[in-house]
């Protein structure tokens, strides 16, 4: 029998920087793979094929409170990417507790995130985006 969940136990590493506090509650981390790993061509006869698609292209949400200071290390990472030309850095996710993990070699944070400011602070998202990422889903 595994361990309990801890939203603690789960590790975001981007450029080898941990990002290991100021999450925000609820979702934190999003993993969405764009596009099917597998598609399928019709035929006019019934004969239709699959194809094994090969583009793993994926986008991780990240979400922070705005006073986290993983902000600050993600702005810096992303203007001396686009600064350099676009340097593109690895991206490393891990359940501590479980067996899920994911990883690619070359990830871009997409764009600086929307900002908004009220009486309470609120989230900031930051999305990365990762070609051919490699995941496992198991369990917590």
């Amino acid at each position: 029998m595994g361990r309990p969940y801890s939203a603690k136990e789960i590790k975001f590493f981007i450029n080898q920087l941990d990002i290991d506090s100021g999450r925000a509650d609820g979702t934190f981390l999003e993993i969405a793979q764009e596009n099917p790993d597998v598609s399928y061509t019709p035929s006019a006869d019934g004969a239709g094929e699959f194809n094994v698609r090969h583009d793993r292209y994926t986008v991780y949400r990240l979400t922070l409170l705005q006073t986290a200071p993983g902000n600050a290390v993600l702005s810096a990472l992303h203007q001396a990417s686009i600064r350099a030309g676009g340097i593109k850095y690895p991206v490393y996710t891990q359940d501590a507790n479980g067996t899920s993990k994911s990883a690619g070699l070359e990830g871009m944070i997409l764009k600086t995130p929307d900002e908004t400011y009220a009486t309470e602070q609120g989230t900031v998202v930051w999305e990365i985006g990762v070609k051919q990422a490699e995941r496992f889903v198991g369990g917590h």
